[in-house]
């Protein structure tokens, strides 16, 4: 008894649906110990290409200053901090900035080094993220041109068979980041060519990204 032949259908979601940027949250933070410096760190921002530069009294200040690497967060966004090395009596006497720039942001963000030394959270950073919305989705277009992932990391890929769930004979493979900090992610469903021609299979994709399900549907190759 001859087999019949079998269809794979796959989809790559990279290619078929595209999210939103998302702003930093920053704070900065001064240190005396084991020498003064300070921290400014960026967190929470998508995707994973940031500017962080130090101003002192509105000049670029390009020494004693250590760019950490971006890294990522579990969430699929990232996190990056910048340190400045800096004597107490010149944060007394002089305003330092930190400067982030970042394609979600409308403008830069400026954070300004408190004089008194410890914990400053920028709360702008979330008021920003609201904000900054009402840009990112008129600009919506030319980013879904030059990106092609989905972010945050979270995704969920079903099949569907004249409108039922299946279930059986489905390959979900592990989802995987993209150079850009995105991510794709893919299922393969073994189905019978003949199927193909009586019935109706469609791939459906759930996303925080999408105001409702993606469906995609088959056809024979």
């Amino acid at each position: 008894m001859r087999s019949s032949p079998h269809f794979s259908a796959y989809f790559r979601v990279v290619v078929r649906f595209f999210t939103l940027p998302h702003p930093p949250t920053a704070s900065v933070i001064q240190k005396h110990s084991p020498s003064p410096e300070v921290v400014c760190h960026a967190t929470g921002f998508f995707p994973k290409e940031v500017m962080i530069s130090w101003r002192k009294d509105g000049e670029d200040v390009n020494e004693d200053v250590e760019l950490r690497e971006t890294l990522p967060n579990q969430d699929g966004s990232f996190q990056k901090r910048s340190i400045l090395k800096v004597p107490a009596e010149d944060l007394q006497k002089h305003t330092y900035t930190c400067v982030i720039q970042h394609s979600s942001l409308k403008e830069e963000l400026v954070l300004e080094v408190p004089k008194g030394g410890g914990l400053m959270p920028i709360i702008v950073g979330v008021l920003v993220a609201l904000i900054v919305l009402v840009a990112v989705v008129a600009g919506i277009m030319v980013w879904k041109r030059k990106n092609s992932g989905f972010f945050p990391k979270q995704v969920m890929i079903s099949w569907r068979k004249d409108g039922e769930d299946v279930n059986e004979d489905v390959e979900l493979r592990e989802t995987l980041p993209n150079q850009d900090g995105s991510f794709q992610k893919r299922s393969i469903l073994k189905v019978p060519a003949e199927d193909l021609q009586k019935h109706t299979y469609t791939c459906v994709i759930q996303h925080s990204s999408l105001k409702e399900e993606r469906v995609l549907y088959v056809s024979e190759r």
